[in-house]
């Protein structure tokens, strides 16, 4: 059904519209029953899929310029599909993981200064939120002829996206130890949050099968998972939908208070801050704060990651 294809407004008695000024963050109503979001239990495999691993290497050669100003570097065009093979139960190239560690193996550089390396692992800096990294977060000084100076920062690259995770020394050759430079823990959320959002990224989606049908009511689908948030919170909203007549065999009247303010309290509470990771896009940033530009002088450095990583596997 579409919004051209609206089913004709009910005889029945409107929903109650509630005040909805009072309701608390749509998280704190949701965090119950599962364990944190990175446990790696086999009871809570219904939500997250067993811990995988991958090697993967990084072998790039940039001009001083690019060192300088900073510049990132897929691992492969087709790291989901590496990721997803030989996996059971997971679509081939499946794009969506939580990573639960980073391990440094090796490094190789022949800069005569030292290299930050860093990882775009968030789309959006809501998903640090609340987020702890046992082996600790990498801070350094960012500064450059190019860049002008910062103080100690964790994030670099375009748009602060990029999350330092090592230093490279000047002309280190190797690294023999299995380093642990990412391990996150204690986050607020819980896997329940990925078994009912995990497959959902915007409000689009949100508002999938939700009609309008007045300026101030929407038709919405009884399986919805706006529904099922505003039956989990139908104190705070005097409205709960199980009370209510079904419409047109499957829907609820809700008032259009409601559903906004579901939908936007998901998507920042939730949605927004689970953390995903897509290989897709995954890169490493390199980037030699110290290094007088060139654009005649070239440098080759090389990285080489254990990544573990898990599949959300959502209602």
């Amino acid at each position: 059904m579409t919004a051209s294809q609206a089913p004709a407004a009910p005889s029945a008695p409107a929903a109650l519209e509630a005040e909805t000024s009072a309701v608390l963050p749509v998280s704190q109503e949701l965090s119950m029953e599962s364990g944190n979001i990175f446990s790696s239990s086999t009871k809570e495999t219904s939500t997250l899929s067993e811990v995988h691993s991958r090697q993967i290497v990084l072998d790039a050669k940039l001009t001083a310029t690019e060192l300088a100003l900073g510049k990132a570097f897929p691992f492969t065009t087709n790291l989901s599909s590496v990721f997803s093979e030989g996996v059971q139960g997971i679509a081939p190239g499946s794009d969506k993981v939580i990573i639960t560690s980073i391990g440094l193996q090796s490094v190789y550089s022949d800069v005569p200064s030292r290299v930050n390396v860093s990882c775009n692992l968030f789309s959006n800096k809501g998903q640090m939120e609340g987020l702890k990294n046992k082996a600790g977060w990498l801070y350094s000084q960012t500064s450059s002829e190019l860049q002008g100076e910062q103080e100690h920062v964790n994030m670099t690259g375009e748009k602060n996206k990029y999350v330092q995770l090592a230093s490279i020394m000047p002309f280190e050759q190797a690294r023999h130890n299995n380093i642990q430079l990412y391990g996150p823990e204690n986050n607020d959320l819980v896997q329940r949050h990925i078994a009912d959002y995990g497959n959902i990224s915007t409000k689009d989606e949100l508002m999938k099968g939700i009609v309008e049908v007045t300026p101030e009511f929407y038709y919405v689908p009884s399986d919805s998972v706006v529904t099922r948030v505003i039956s989990r919170n139908w104190d705070r909203f005097g409205f709960h939908p199980e009370q209510e007549n079904l419409l047109e065999g499957s829907f609820y009247r809700v008032s259009k208070k409601i559903v906004d303010k579901v939908t936007d309290q998901l998507l920042t509470n939730v949605v927004n801050r689970l953390p995903f990771t897509s290989l897709s896009d995954l890169k490493v940033h390199l980037q030699s704060s110290n290094i007088e530009p060139s654009q005649s002088q070239h440098h080759n450095v090389s990285v080489q990651l254990k990544v573990d990583y898990r599949y959300p596997q959502s209602k």
